[in-house]
């Protein structure tokens, strides 16, 4: 989907607005746009016989497993925009989490204990 005013650059979106302002249902339709691209752009590479395995974010490591680098602070600086997910997705996250986990339990200090939030063990909706 293709809409005036915005720019398409690879699989992001950039919003440039110059009409006013996009509706609720132009907004929805990019990013499942987005999304469904980023999806099978995804897919791809998980299915390429070439693949060798997925990159452990270094950034999230350190911040999952303190002591990898104590005090370790991420320079990142970004805006995050949290909404809860419904408890359908997140049990499905919590299962996908607990199967990480049992694939490299080494690398991570991911877990489920089933309370709301997310905290600096590196918990994720849980």
């Amino acid at each position: 989907m293709q809409l005036p005013g915005i720019r398409y650059a690879s699989s992001a979106v950039q919003l440039s607005v110059s009409d006013g302002c996009l509706s609720q249902a132009q907004i929805q339709a990019l990013y499942e746009s987005h999304r469904r691209k980023r999806n099978e752009e995804q897919r791809e590479k998980l299915l390429d016989p070439a693949f060798e395995g997925v990159v452990l974010d270094p950034i999230l490591q350190k911040i999952a497993d303190p002591e990898i680098e104590p005090g370790y602070i991420d320079p990142r600086h970004c805006l995050v925009f949290w909404a809860r997910p419904p408890a359908h997705i997140r049990t499905l996250i919590a299962q996908v989490q607990q199967k990480l986990l049992t694939a490299a339990p080494s690398t991570s200090r991911l877990s489920w204990d089933g309370d709301a939030g997310a905290d600096t063990t590196g918990k994720i909706f849980g």
